[in-house]
């Protein structure tokens, strides 16, 4: 160390401040996760995630999050307001893709260590995407569906919110794995309301007496779907097979409405993208992608 950098530490301690580079390390670090929601199992498990690797790494992490799914407004202003109080570090799951971009690179100019956690955005710029590998997933669901329903069988999906990256790969993905073997309806939105869901499942139900099975590719349609198909007397018939695995989905499979689930790790990836972020923060180089897997659970 220099002379002149000796002597200015010692200047700034006689007077009880810090040398700039040496902030960092002066106060706690804020890292903040923004999910898609506030309510649910699912992401209740990756805020569990994150404050116990917050803990663990000595960083001072707040969970946020908009009212429903479909509020993109609300998500961005949740990031101007923490780009406004200088958080080190956010890790956000974009409610639209595209719409994120445009913030997601204003916070990394910032200064603000920036990576997405279950759903990415459309440009990349942040330094890494932390969760599931969506098109895989996608494709594990269709496999089970093959196992389930004949060839040629007519299969419908119920998915979340139109625009949210993470659950289009995932269609993509069952949709490329049983073509020409299954007949695929339009996917039909619920728009994050289980309500919702229950109501599109019905109307499928209703328009198409033929369909043999559902796939629902998040853990707020599925439940709904499994109501319907409950309610309609059809468990068994109509075939339910879906991503996610909550106290809801795991009653459905243990009461024979649902048949397999694809679990995601949502509480990995809240502690992976919390100890992304220090890393970053601290210097470190971090990975593009960390694939925090999958795994099928079906009925015993």
């Amino acid at each position: 160390m220099s002379r002149a950098r000796l002597a200015l530490l010692a200047t700034l301690a006689l007077f009880g401040l810090s040398f700039p580079g040496q902030m960092a390390e002066a106060r706690d670090l804020r890292i903040a996760v923004v999910g898609k929601g506030i309510g649910g199992e699912y992401w209740s498990a990756v805020r569990q995630g994150a404050t116990r690797e917050g803990r663990a790494q000595g960083v001072k992490v707040t969970y946020q999050g908009p009212p429903t799914e479909t509020d993109v407004a609300s998500q961005i202003a949740i990031m101007e307001n923490l780009i406004q109080s200088g958080v080190d570090g956010i890790a956000v799951s974009p409610c639209n893709a595209r719409s994120l971009n445009r913030i997601v690179r204003k916070a990394l100019a910032s200064g603000i260590k920036v990576v997405t956690l279950d759903s990415d955005t459309s440009d990349k710029d942040r330094l890494s995407y932390v969760g599931t590998d969506n098109a895989a997933a996608g494709a594990m669901a269709a496999q089970q569906a093959l196992r389930l329903v004949r060839p040629g069988s007519t299969v419908a999906i119920v998915t979340g919110v139109l625009g949210a990256q993470n659950l289009q790969q995932r269609r993509d993905g069952f949709t490329r794995e049983v073509a020409g073997r299954l007949k695929l309806l339009e996917a039909q939105p619920d728009n994050g309301d289980k309500a919702r869901a229950v109501e599109v499942t019905e109307n499928i139900l209703t328009a198409h007496p033929e369909v043999a099975l559902f796939f629902t590719d998040n853990a707020i349609s599925g439940p709904g779907a499994g109501q319907a198909i409950r309610s309609r007397g059809k468990a068994g018939k109509v075939r339910l097979v879906s991503m996610d695995v909550t106290p809801d989905l795991k009653t459905l499979l243990d009461q024979g409405v649902a048949d397999a689930l694809v679990a995601q790790r949502p509480e990995r990836m809240g502690e992976m993208a919390v100890r992304l972020l220090k890393d970053a923060i601290g210097g470190k180089a971090v990975p593009n992608r960390v694939d925090t897997g999958v795994e099928v659970v079906r009925r015993k």
